[in-house]
């Protein structure tokens, strides 16, 4: 995985501090081509570290196939 740029990982601890904040979910939303998926592709990683779950709903086909 590429490393996260510095935009990138704001957007990663700020989920991350919604979920210690017991927040029951989150929205992210930037820009295109701002590296949403890599965003998800962290904080998934990181959850399934910890033994949690994760659900990522799309609404194109082309991002599931992402």
């Amino acid at each position: 995985m590429k490393n996260p740029r510095c935009y990138q990982l704001r957007a990663i601890n700020a989920v991350r501090d919604a979920f210690l904040a017991r927040k029951k979910g989150v929205v992210i939303e930037l820009f295109t081509g701002a590296g949403k998926g890599l965003i998800i592709a962290a904080i998934a990683k990181m959850t399934i570290a910890k033994g949690g779950r994760v659900l990522v709903a799309v609404n194109r086909d082309n991002l599931c196939e992402q």
